[in-house]
């Protein structure tokens, strides 16, 4: 392009004047322009791009089980976050509490369901409303 040739769209070739409205890159070694019109094509695309790739993915049914759910020590798992859970806020240690939930977590991340009664190095604190002194 010449010096006294009007900026185009680098995607239509449309001038300014046809367009409107002309949008230039911010280097000054090599301008580009594009117009707002290649800009609402460009925004199409990208959304059907989007679109398209949503459908592809599957969409998590209420009727999918998660493969925790059948896990044999979900239930452990479970009671231990449960326990962990209600430990903390009361003020009291539950570290035993978290180490059990990594621990039985961990066996279910590996695979180690076949030993799930070694689980338990020491025995967790009972679960029971505080009473207020």
């Amino acid at each position: 392009m010449r010096r006294s040739d009007p900026p185009r769209c680098s995607f239509c070739h449309k001038t300014e004047g046809t367009v409107g409205k002309l949008i230039s890159s911010p280097r000054d070694d090599h301008r580009a322009y594009i117009c707002h019109e290649c800009v609402a094509v460009c925004v199409l695309t990208i959304e059907d791009d989007v679109a398209d790739s949503q459908q592809s993915q599957p969409k998590p049914s209420e009727d999918t089980v998660h493969p925790l759910q059948i896990h044999p020590l979900a239930s452990k798992l479970m009671g231990a976050i449960e326990t962990w859970i209600r430990l903390e806020p009361q003020g009291k240690d539950a570290l035993i509490a978290l180490n059990e939930v990594r621990s039985v977590a961990s066996q279910v991340v590996l695979g180690e369901s076949c030993n799930a009664d070694r689980i338990h190095s020491r025995p967790l604190p009972k679960l029971g409303r505080s009473k207020s002194t």
